[in-house]
């Protein structure tokens, strides 16, 4: 579901200029989360996340699992400082919430990447500079949001 819509954004770009942007969402040291508390509960914690970012996400904007602890979120309509404004919104509800188990309670972050898409960009590329943002979030301490624009 979440690459015919990118599909159709795409197609909307190209014919009527209307803009998108990608937020590329990783959950910061999930392999410790699974290594502390079992696979079972790394689970959970995905379940958490996920519906956290649904929760916080417009309605007409669309939230996919891209890969193990990678999920990215088609935002519509947005500019820079709006698309900014929703992955830092992203962020911080995921740094908030809270899993209870036996235990522990169990918290995570997010480290997040944002671009807007732009005539010129193929999917491929798009998901790549979202992706290598999301590293550079990574790379900066975790916990944090890194966008570009890439300029025309």
């Amino acid at each position: 579901m979440f690459e015919r819509s990118l599909i159709s954004k795409f197609e909307e770009l190209q014919r009527d200029g209307r803009i998108f942007g990608i937020i590329f969402i990783d959950i910061d040291n999930f392999k410790k989360v699974n290594d502390t508390f079992g696979h079972d509960v790394g689970d959970l914690v995905l379940k958490m996340v996920a519906k956290k970012l649904q929760d916080t996400l417009r309605p007409y904007d669309t939230l996919g699992r891209w890969s193990g602890e990678e999920f990215v979120a088609l935002v519509s309509g947005v500019d820079k400082m709006q698309l900014y404004a929703v992955a830092s919104r992203l962020r911080s509800m995921v740094e908030r919430a809270s899993l209870f188990n036996a235990e522990s309670v169990i918290k995570v972050t997010i480290s997040v990447g944002a671009t807007l898409a732009v005539r010129e960009d193929t999917i491929q590329s798009l998901m790549k500079r979202a992706d290598n943002l999301m590293y550079a979030s990574k790379k900066s301490g975790k916990n944090k949001v890194t966008i570009e624009i890439k300029n025309n």
